[in-house]
């Protein structure tokens, strides 16, 4: 279910939005062409080929055991995957991961 509310484009649609874009999928480690269908996460704004992500997306459906629960996450920065039909706006006020990665790598230095 989570893979098919993934945004889904063309690499050359994802590049002209996001020029930082990296032209590799971390996935299988292949060049990004123009043409390929690629599944942009919202959450962190990767970019990977659509059937990559969606065996990583799968493969924790595929096995129950603890250490791969990580696969609903992003394969490159381990943010969680966050669909479109998601909303990024946190329940009760909760920081979201990148204010959590932010106060762990910075603690005080970021508070006032």
């Amino acid at each position: 279910m989570i893979r098919d509310n993934l945004a889904l484009t063309t690499f050359g649609d994802a590049k002209e939005r996001m020029p930082w874009v990296s032209d590799t999928c971390a996935v299988c480690l292949s060049d990004l062409e123009e043409g390929d269908d690629v599944r942009e996460l919202r959450n962190c704004c990767h970019v990977f080929h659509q059937d990559c992500i969606d065996r990583w997306v799968d493969h924790d459906h595929d096995h129950h055991d603890d250490h791969d629960h990580n696969h609903s996450t992003c394969p490159l920065c381990r943010s969680p995957l966050v669909t479109s039909s998601q909303s990024l706006v946190r329940p009760n006020n909760e920081p979201s991961w990148a204010v959590d990665r932010l106060l762990y790598l910075f603690g005080d230095d970021l508070l006032p």
